[in-house]
């Protein structure tokens, strides 16, 4: 695959850390990569228990596979919406910070992400 363009964005914010990055592929009919709106949890919450990790994805000709991601470990993968995963987060240590990634690639290949930082509470449910 060729990659003809590329877009970077970075955001750092009081409530934590997002990141979206696209890039096109060599298919000039779609040369936008999906957007991705991580909806659940929110950037910098802080979350306990079962956590719902859910997406809103849009695309102009059709998403083909989207990946659920914490801390570069893929908790799931989603074919079609809703997209929607569920977290575990009872053995993970109180007061400890991690990255919530969506990666989604539509029918021409081409692919975006965003990210953002969480900190799991034993406390929080």
């Amino acid at each position: 695959m060729r990659i003809t363009n590329a877009v970077f964005a970075l955001t750092l914010g009081t409530l934590g850390l997002a990141a979206a990055c696209s890039s096109g592929s060599s298919n000039p009919s779609d040369g936008s990569a999906p957007q991705i709106q991580i909806t659940a949890p929110l950037a910098g919450a802080t979350v306990g228990g079962q956590v719902s990790f859910d997406a809103d994805i849009i695309d102009d000709f059709g998403v083909d596979v989207v990946h659920f991601y914490v801390d570069d470990t893929v908790l799931c993968t989603k074919g079609t919406p809703p997209y929607h995963c569920v977290w575990n987060t009872t053995a993970l240590p109180d007061q400890s910070t991690h990255v919530l990634k969506v990666d989604a690639m539509d029918v021409a290949k081409n692919l975006s992400f965003q990210t953002i930082s969480v900190t799991v509470s034993r406390g929080t449910q």
